[in-house]
């Protein structure tokens, strides 16, 4: 949904999003309904989005390989300027601008408009975990057998020496 500056009055523009096209393609799968809450204000050339997204997504665990559920109810807070195309921010010699840490969360727009679905597409992806692990204790598959080591205990390790290191000593003669 494209919302113009213009379109975002004095009092702001509150909108309920439930409509699930948006959401982005990756390796996991959405679980479930998605729901964006976003409240925009807007002064002069800027715009103050605060959003809410909830939303599930189904992932495999990357230790044990396991699917498990991972649910969200994230808050967010984006600040957009409209530049137009004369701005000096465009035509930098350089073709680089330095940004003062008061313009470091700022994106800069070169039309007065937002499109929602780029929005949250980008609020999802950033808050999709890097590590994908189904428990903070997740034990993972053993290295040689391959059993999950959550589920079942293996004696594989038993014999094994307790350092990496161990078999490089063993190599040594040590």
């Amino acid at each position: 949904m494209k919302i113009l500056f213009d379109e975002i009055h004095e009092t702001g523009l509150t909108l309920e999003i439930q409509d699930a096209t948006w959401f982005p393609e990756g390796d996991w799968q959405r679980v479930g309904p998605v729901r964006a809450d976003l409240h925009l204000t807007r002064r002069s050339r800027q715009v103050f989005l605060e959003g809410r997204l909830q939303y599930a997504v189904r992932f495999d665990c990357d230790c044990c390989l396991e699917a498990y559920e991972d649910k969200h109810d994230d808050r967010f807070q984006v600040e957009f300027e409209y530049l137009p195309p004369d701005d000096p921010y465009w035509h930098s010699d350089a073709g680089e601008h330095e940004c003062p840490e008061e313009e470091m969360d700022v994106v800069a727009l070169e039309e007065p408009a937002l499109y929602t679905e780029a929005i949250l597409e980008q609020q999802v992806i950033l808050s999709l975990p890097v590590k994908r692990v189904c428990c903070d204790d997740c034990r993972g598959l053993c290295p040689q057998c391959g059993k999950n080591l959550n589920n079942t205990p293996c004696s594989c390790g038993e014999n094994e020496p307790l350092s990496p290191f161990a078999v490089l000593a063993q190599a040594k003669g040590r």
